[in-house]
């Protein structure tokens, strides 16, 4: 089979893309760039899409779903195979080239029954299946041969398991439940019932006699047949479990010989253990007892001084006190300069509020400021007022002024102009009221009030009439205005009287003003002069100063204070200076030199204390050494005495021979086990009794297995002698209860006999099947060794010769050239793979597929030497079956030509 051309309709995130395929085809490109999904379209369309719960590489875009693949096969030619989704894992359709169609079947039968499984394990992998080769068995490699080589599936082992299932379900020696010991106990009660009926009757006695007769024979017979193949059976199991209890038989003899040897358990192990506890404690015995030797002579170099020793108390203290001296002496400073401006500050406010005297009996309460405050605010409040009233007098004033020169003037041309001031009187008020009426009205309609323009109409009739009935004489109308300008006159010499008494309010409240204000600068003893405006200022002068002068004695307090500490603080330094022979200095350098001199009586009082302390310890860490010491020799001398030896030598010589014994008596336990098992599958042969052992148990098992042909052929003709009388039997009966029992009966030990056959078919097919298994174990195991050891000579450049089967204790063992052997778990990772590579190639020649290799990048651990010889072993191969090979190493490509490589670049390819 050849893939000729891949035509992905929509598979991932490749969409109507074809691809050609040569004999060996390159696939390079980098990562996400189609390679894994192109191998697994290849796999889907082989073997169908994934199922449900695995990544289907079903198209993003809505582009439909699958391809097809056209291929070259022996069987039929050039096909097309397509797979759709119409199903969970596709719909096959094979096109073939004379219009026809296939399915399911076509595909099938060009597979030859491999599946994906098979696939991947053989046909398809990449470099992480190179990397198992380590763990694969001998049992595992021929099991595998067997059923892969067979029908390509593991079929045939999950058939053994089958097999077995069924004939423990169809029958056990000593069962109840299993379908042939069920019937046979429900065949008994018949028999039982039978043979009641048959008392009753004895028309038919003569024939069931002779049948019964036949029965019989048949059930002796089968009871021999029985026995025979419990003979086979046991020549089988004789044939295995002979050689080992002619090797048991010799092992004993030979711990026979050794049976004196005696030493102790673990006796090896317990010395050595021993000796590596007592290699220490020696070691540091010595070194304490150097130790002890230069810590006692340390001891009696020390000297420490008592006397300066009592004064660390005071010492201490000083220190302790010393940053706080030192903190009050900048503090001192500090604060002279804050009294020194607070005297200023305060000399400035006496200067700018003319008070020189103490205020500190001055009332600076919160009243006293708020009565303060007020009276500054009415202060302020009257000279407003004043303000207003002047204005508003001069106002009145010029409105009073105009309209007595308006009376005089109306007096003074009434009777010349009377008559044409009336009229053009009446005139203007018409028109102003027609002015005010239409202004009225668009107001109205504009601002949307229905009331303004209904209101207008009303005033402009009312203005109307008025102009209608003032339509009088002139004289009427001159006096009517000067009573009117009169009218104002009177109003305009009220308001002019009204602000005069006004004036004379204000200078009332001013005055009582003016007194209060005298009283507080007498009380605060503030200038005359102090105007209203600058009251509340002085006032918080006032306030400010006398903080300052309570500031000023606090702090001056404070510094007395302070001043006191540092100088009993300093008297206690001379002391100290006197008591420590000190130089004379700063009051920090003092301190320092002093703190010195303790410390280093300290150091040496702790370290006279310490080296004591260490001393006691060594000491007492010696003594218990000195125990353990005795105790370790003790113990040597009764392992010694354990294994009769006098010297070490001789102890490692009786453990020596005590440990060949131990490993016979291990050998022996797993023979007897082994022979144990082999023994309960014995049935008539008792191995304790040797006298019955025969040489040749082959010749043997083909005796009884002649003898077993020849009886079931006597089966088979008294089964028919049986029938014969049976028919006789069923003539001689009538209808009733016995017929029918004898009706069941003869139906139930048919059933019986079937079931029985079908074990017999079963365990025949299971014999069959593990003799198969195992003759093709033998012969097409090394076949395929074979054929990888050509493969791994090839790939390794002749480095390795020989490539041996992994038995079930180890794995595959490789042969250098050299005669050096090697396990498949000690070679480097790249010959490694290069072993599973081959063996790889040789199953797939072993199995004679024409199926194409699938390798995804299996060559990244190579280096160049090695990846030439794959190459060019893949360029063989490539003769004879196609090898398509996916890689993201641009390197790799050249090895190959250009023909061969198809560049991939995400849903293109170049």
């Amino acid at each position: 089979m050849k893939l000729e051309i891949l035509h992905i309709y929509g598979y991932g995130s490749i969409e109507k893309m074809d691809l050609s395929l040569k004999d060996i085809t390159v696939l390079y490109g980098e990562n996400e760039a189609g390679k894994s999904t192109i191998r697994s379209f290849i796999k889907s369309i082989l073997f169908g899409f994934p199922i449900r719960g695995q990544y289907r590489y079903e198209p993003k875009s809505g582009a439909a779903y699958g391809g097809a693949i056209t291929m070259m096969t022996e069987e039929y030619g050039r096909i097309r195979v397509e797979r759709i989704p119409k199903q969970s894992v596709g719909e096959v359709i094979v096109y073939f080239s004379d219009g026809m169609q296939g399915g399911e079947e076509v595909l099938q039968q060009l597979l030859k029954g491999i599946d994906i499984g098979l696939f991947e394990s053989v046909f398809s992998f990449d470099m992480h299946g190179l990397q198992n080769i380590r763990q694969v068995s001998r049992t595992d490699l021929g099991n595998y041969l067997f059923s892969a080589g067979a029908v390509g599936t593991d079929i045939l082992l999950r058939m053994e398991k089958e097999l077995s299932s069924e004939i423990e379900a169809l029958f056990k020696p000593n069962g109840r439940k299993p379908i042939i010991n069920a019937g046979l106990q429900e065949l008994a009660k018949l028999g039982e019932s039978v043979k009641k009926w048959r008392t009753k009757l004895g028309l038919y006695e003569e024939w069931q006699r002779k049948k019964r007769e036949c029965e019989e024979q048949m059930a002796a017979l089968r009871i021999e047949q029985e026995q025979i193949r419990l003979h086979i059976q046991d020549c089988e199991t004789m044939q295995t479990l002979q050689p080992l209890l002619l090797q048991r038989q010799k092992d004993e003899d030979f711990l026979h010989t050794f049976s004196a040897v005696s030493f102790p358990v673990n006796g090896i192990a317990r010395y050595e253990a021993l000796m590596a506890e007592w290699k220490p404690i020696r070691a540091r015995m010595a070194a304490l007892e150097q130790k002890i030797q230069d810590e006692t002579r340390i001891l009696n170099e020390l000297r420490v001084s008592a006397d300066l020793l009592k004064q660390e108390a005071l010492v201490d203290e000083c220190r302790l006190s010393h940053m706080s001296y030192e903190s009050e002496k900048q503090e001192l400073e500090l604060m002279n300069r804050s009294i020194a401006q607070m005297k200023k500050d305060l000399l400035t406010l006496q200067e700018s509020t003319g008070v020189l005297r103490d205020v500190q009996e001055i009332d600076t309460s919160l009243a006293a400021k708020e009565a303060m405050r007020q009276l500054v605010q009415t202060a302020q409040r009257l000279s407003e007022q004043k303000h207003q009233l002047d204005e508003r007098f001069t106002e009145v004033k010029a409105q009073l002024e105009e309209q007595e020169e308006r009376v005089q003037h109306i007096k003074g041309k009434r009777k010349g102009h009377a008559h044409k001031s009336t009229s053009h009187a009446n005139i203007k008020v018409l028109a102003v009221g027609l002015v005010i009426s239409i202004f009225l009205f668009a107001a109205g309609l504009l601002i949307g009030v229905t009331g303004l323009s209904i209101f207008s109409l009303v005033f402009f009739a009312g203005t109307v009439v008025f102009w209608m009935m003032n339509r009088a004489p002139r004289n009427d109308v001159v006096k009517q205005l000067e009573e009117v300008e009169l009218f104002k006159l009177q109003q305009a010499e009220k308001l002019y009287e009204r602000i005069l008494q006004q004036y004379e309010e204000w200078e009332q409240t001013s005055y009582e003003l003016e007194k209060e204000t005298e009283r507080i600068r007498n009380k605060y003893a503030l200038p005359h002069s102090l105007p209203h405006s600058q009251l509340l200022s002085a006032f918080e002068k006032l306030e400010k100063m006398k903080q300052l002068q309570r500031e000023i004695m606090l702090k001056t307090q404070q510094y007395e204070d302070i001043m006191k500490r540092t100088k009993q603080f300093e008297q206690k330094v001379l002391v100290l200076k006197q008591s420590f022979h000190v130089a004379s200095g700063s009051i920090s350098g003092m301190l320092h030199s002093i703190y010195a001199l303790v410390q280093a009586e300290k150091e040496k009082q702790v370290k006279k204390q310490r080296v004591i302390e260490e001393l006691a310890e060594k000491q007492a860490e010696y003594e218990e050494l000195q125990h353990a010491h005795a105790a370790y020799v003790k113990e040597r001398d009764e392992l010694w005495q354990a294994a009769a030896a006098s010297s070490e030598e001789s102890f490692y010589q009786r453990g020596k021979e005590y440990e060949e014994v131990q490993s016979m008596k291990r050998q022996l336990s797993f023979m007897n086990t082994q022979i144990n098992i082999l023994q309960e599958r014995l049935h008539l042969v008792d191995i304790t009794k040797r006298t019955i052992w025969i040489n040749n148990y082959e010749e043997l098992y083909e005796t009884y297995t002649k003898e077993l042909q020849r009886m079931q052929q006597t089966e088979r003709q008294l089964q028919e002698q049986i029938a014969k009388y049976q028919v006789e039997i069923t003539g001689l009966e009538d209808g009733g209860a016995y017929p029918e029992l004898l009706h069941e009966w003869e139906v139930r030990k048919e059933n019986l006999r079937e079931q029985m056959k079908k074990w017999a078919a079963y365990s025949v097919a299971k014999t069959m099947l593990e003799k198969t298994k195992a003759r093709y174990h033998d012969e097409q195991l090394p076949r395929t060794l074979e054929s990888a050891e050509q493969y791994f000579i090839h790939l390794t450049n002749g480095r390795y010769q020989r490539v041996f089967a992994p038995t079930d204790e180890s794995g595959f063992i490789v042969e250098r050239k050299d005669g050096i052997r090697f396990a498949a778990h000690e070679l480097s990772q790249a010959t490694a793979e290069q072993l599973y590579l081959s063996l790889r190639l040789a199953l797939a020649d072993t199995l004679d597929r024409k199926l194409p290799l699938v390798i995804d990048d299996s060559f990244v651990h190579f280096d160049r030497e090695r990846t030439e010889r794959a190459v060019s072993l893949l360029h063989h191969i490539a003769q004879k079956r196609q090898v398509i090979f996916f890689t993201c190493h641009a390197h790799l490509l050249s090895f190959f030509d250009n023909a061969e490589t198809i560049q991939l670049k995400g849903a293109e390819f170049v």
